[in-house]
């Protein structure tokens, strides 16, 4: 198991948080999906490159995605 298993499974709450917290000041709910995947593109671009950034990206769009599906079972857990 490499770092980018272990930190990227840290940092779906994380982005979660962010989104959490965007929409909570303002943001359209229907951009929250977009905003989970930018996060984490950025996440994924900035953190866990390693010298592959294309690697890095479609990590980190995996994770984003992965935040949007958390986020969204959060927020409605009676559904």
């Amino acid at each position: 198991m490499d770092n980018m298993e272990i930190y990227g499974v840290m940092a779906v709450p994380l982005i979660t948080g962010l989104v959490q917290t965007a929409t909570s000041v303002g943001l359209s709910k229907k951009y929250a999906p977009l905003v989970s995947l930018g996060a984490g593109m950025y996440i994924g671009a900035v953190g866990f490159a390693n010298g592959n950034l294309t690697k890095g990206i479609i990590v980190g769009a995996a994770i984003g995605l992965s935040a949007s599906g958390f986020y969204s079972a959060v927020r409605m857990p009676g559904k």
